[in-house]
């Protein structure tokens, strides 16, 4: 049997997930949205899917590691993290991993900063970030 974050990777690379989250050896949900905003979702509707998890996301810029972070989840393993985010996760209990670090998320078409890493970048705690993402998409 797959643990915890080995089952997460295994489950978003065999069946194309963006996001696949476990706790006690099993998937309790999976998503293949892009973007961070399911994470909200889950943060701000569900948050104890968060807490204690094993999380695989394609993604992890430093707006994904502020939701992380503030839930509390144990293990993060993206295929692509930027710096900022490994800063983030750092400066708490997190073990992360990822396939490959890049100095900043680039947005969908490639022509540019991510948005949401943009509107993450000057935040000077989780909170001010947190907040920042929450009001991104309340417009």
């Amino acid at each position: 049997m797959l643990k915890n974050i080995r089952l997460a990777k295994k489950e978003m690379f065999e069946k194309n997930y963006k996001l696949v989250i476990v706790q006690n050896n099993r998937i309790i949900y999976k998503s293949k949205a892009s973007g961070i905003k399911k994470i909200l979702e889950i943060y701000n509707e569900t948050p104890n899917l968060l807490k204690n998890a094993f999380v695989a996301d394609k993604v992890i810029g430093k707006a994904a590691a502020t939701i992380y972070y503030t839930s509390f989840i144990k293990e993060c393993f993206a295929s692509v993290m930027s710096k900022d985010a490994q800063e983030v996760l750092k400066k708490s209990d997190i073990d992360f991993s990822a396939n490959k670090f890049v100095n900043k998320i680039k947005n969908r078409n490639n022509s540019g900063m991510c948005p949401l890493e943009k509107l993450t970048l000057k935040t000077k705690s989780n909170k001010e970030a947190l907040a920042n993402i929450k009001e991104f998409y309340n417009n």
